[in-house]
């Protein structure tokens, strides 16, 4: 089937069609030359995507140090500058801080520690994805089974187990032969 070069969708006469159908005809549709440092408005038929900001990292790491603030760590400076986090129940122990910088342009300081000397799970670590591409500061609070993606799974299983057998005695006792002549 033969088109027309107005009717192949995605072509530049296509696109000229489309404009002055939705917005009326233009002085010149081939003005705008994709260059936004010529002054020309890029026109409205053009998609554009949007670079909207993640908050969810942020809120996040701003999370983690509202639950560092709760545990009760303490940012301290040494005399040479060097900032580290203290905390009551590891006396005399100085912990590094991880710097986690905020869309706004606002700092969040975490402090980091190994997760085996941190038995109580009141600071925070690093975790690598197995590809070493991502990482992401984390609590080293212990999480419950229940509290997991996996428990949460298996809760909602046993309520249907649960039900299940319920609805099974009941067919169970109407298949019964019951005792009454009638």
């Amino acid at each position: 089937m033969n088109r027309q070069p107005h009717e192949i969708v995605g072509s530049s006469d296509y696109t000229e069609v489309q404009a002055i159908n939705k917005f009326g005809p233009m002085a010149d549709p081939h003005e705008y030359n994709g260059n936004p440092s010529t002054g020309i408005d890029i026109p409205d038929y053009i998609p554009r995507t949007i670079n909207g900001v993640d908050d969810s990292r942020d809120n996040h790491y701003r999370s983690l140090q509202s639950e560092m603030m709760d545990n009760g760590w303490a940012l301290e400076q040494s005399e040479d500058g060097t900032t580290y986090f203290t905390h009551p129940t590891y006396r005399g122990k100085k912990f590094n801080v991880s710097h986690h910088n905020l869309s706004n342009g606002k700092s969040i300081m975490l402090p980091l520690v190994p997760q085996d000397e941190d038995p109580k799970g009141l600071g925070c670590s690093i975790h690598v994805d197995t590809n070493g591409m991502f990482h992401e500061v984390q609590s080293n609070r212990w999480v419950s089974f229940w509290e997991d993606r996996t428990g949460k799974r298996r809760l909602q299983y046993n309520a249907y187990l649960t039900r299940r057998e319920e609805k099974k005695k009941e067919y169970e006792s109407m298949l019964k032969p019951s005792n009454s002549r009638m």
